[in-house]
């Protein structure tokens, strides 16, 4: 008996189910075939993105109900209609649904589930290469494109294999981190993320982490003027020791200098920020500091070269810093001329964000910062003097909407010529930047149409954000006129008459 028992569930097993289920011209034909074909490669994807995909449950079901919901529709639609059926000689006859046999649907499950289970794994397999090589990533990224099948094929494997607790868990925390950062601070540029490809989306983050933990080091009222100057001070010692290395990893920097100056999640931002040593320029970045330096100092902006330098400090620095990192994983080669063209054009789109921000926040700037970023020229003393106590109500809705949307027609006046470079982008990413401008855009068009009341903070919806950057992917998205671009169209119309 005892031999008999060992037969059956070990070289017997498989023999036995395929005797008794896989048997052609049998009810249970279809549904052996559909497990037969489905659980081996599922048990495969499994064992190298199980632990990936737990962690993200709710997008995993989605991605595979969504789907299989919708297949069953059409299967069942075309059975009703006679369309095709099928054959009870091979299946068993019994319906999910009228019109639905259990085997079409475990068909459209199992499928979806592999397609959505291969997915998460290239996700992770690509993630790992990515973010776990002791190289250059960029250097590293030319270089696969330049291997032969073969061994790009083994390191996959490799990858694919590797399992999570032999991966470095600290790195996953830091970028988690960055992206909570991200996800919390600016909605825009989150949903606009999403339209990039999955590596530069991941730098981009942890570029905007890194500039929202600096920005706020600064911004926080709660710590001491000087304690937020060592911050500052030890912000740009980091920029000094990073460019300082010959190695994009975290563990080149002596953290214990940092840990006592600085918060936890400012660390984690920091420590993710190092990957980007390779394609930043370190000018950039200290730009962006100098303008957090001069928020520190609470240097007023005087006039209009004023405005343009300390948005050029806090936005333009960005904008040059993302266009790097874009560039950096273009396959085509720039010239010079032709690189710092486009870098130009980037950094002219920083001003077009920045000032729409100024335009949106007076008031919440007020209140919330007591500063005036205007330009003092543009004020009088006792305007001026209201805004920075906190009062900017108090110099009227129609003198606050004028200001706002003086900057935001420069902005538009900007847009024209910095958007020229987005074609200059690598295809891949055009959609991407245009989705992201255009969304931050459309905040400078809602505060336009405002024409009584000057709102505190200007949003746009989920759904506008979301329609406005897929519009944006495949250029399709056009700015609605506003009543000033209606009148100048009427004026040429006539002069045209």
């Amino acid at each position: 008996m005892g031999k008999y028992y060992a037969h059956v569930y070990t070289d017997g097993n498989a023999n036995l189910i395929i005797q008794y289920l896989a048997v052609p011209a049998t009810s249970l034909f279809y549904g052996s075939c559909i497990l037969w074909y489905v659980c081996p490669v599922l048990a495969l994807l499994w064992l190298g993105a199980g632990e990936y995909m737990l962690r993200r449950p709710l997008a995993v079901f989605f991605s595979i109900a969504v789907p299989t919901f919708f297949l069953c529709w059409v299967d069942m639609v075309a059975i009703r209609d006679g369309t095709w059926n099928i054959s009870l000689a091979v299946s068993t006859g019994k319906f999910v649904v009228p019109h639905l046999p259990v085997e079409e649907f475990m068909f459209f499950a199992l499928v979806n589930t592999v397609l959505v289970f291969a997915t998460c794994a290239i996700d992770r397999t690509v993630a790992i290469l990515h973010l776990f090589e002791n190289k250059n990533p960029h250097q590293f990224q030319k270089l696969q494109k330049e291997m032969s099948l073969l061994p790009r094929m083994l390191e996959m494997t490799w990858a694919f294999f590797l399992t999570d607790q032999m991966l470095n868990y600290e790195t996953f925390q830091d970028l988690s981190i960055s992206w909570d950062i991200l996800r919390q601070a600016s909605k825009s540029f989150y949903t606009s993320s999403t339209v990039f490809p999955a590596d530069i989306r991941l730098e981009l983050g942890v570029l905007y982490a890194f500039c929202r933990v600096t920005d706020n080091l600064c911004d926080d009222e709660s710590v001491s003027l000087v304690e937020r100057r060592h911050q500052l001070k030890a912000s740009r010692q980091f920029i000094n020791d990073l460019f300082s290395q010959k190695s994009s990893s975290p563990h080149a920097i002596d953290w214990d200098l940092y840990n006592e100056q600085l918060p936890d999640s400012c660390i984690s931002a920091f420590k993710s920020f190092t990957r980007l040593r390779y394609v930043l320029e370190a000018d950039a970045i200290h730009e962006l500091l100098n303008g957090y330096q001069w928020d520190l100092e609470h240097r007023p902006i005087l006039n209009q070269d004023d405005l343009q330098h300390y948005s050029a400090c806090v936005a333009s620095s960005v904008g040059e810093m993302c266009t790097r990192i874009i560039l950096a994983h273009s396959e085509k080669a720039y010239t010079r001329k032709e690189f710092q063209w486009i870098i130009q054009r980037a950094r002219e789109m920083g001003l077009v964000l920045q000032y729409t921000n100024i335009a949106r926040d007076i008031v919440t700037d007020s209140n919330d910062l007591g500063r005036c970023y205007l330009p003092h020229d543009w004020l009088t003393n006792a305007e001026i003097n209201m805004i920075q106590s906190g009062e900017a109500r108090k110099i009227g809705e129609q003198r606050l909407l004028s200001l706002s949307h003086r900057l935001i027609n420069q902005a538009d006046n900007l847009m024209t010529v910095a958007s020229k470079g987005i074609h200059k982008l690598p295809n891949h990413c055009q959609g991407g930047v245009r989705a992201a401008c255009n969304v931050y855009a459309s905040i400078g068009i809602r505060l336009k149409s405002y024409r009584n009341h000057y709102p505190t903070r200007v949003s746009v919806g989920n759904l506008q954000r979301m329609k406005i950057a897929l519009l944006g992917v495949y250029n399709l998205y056009t700015p609605p006129i506003t009543t000033k671009r209606k009148r100048q169209g009427k004026m040429r119309n006539l002069n045209t008459i």
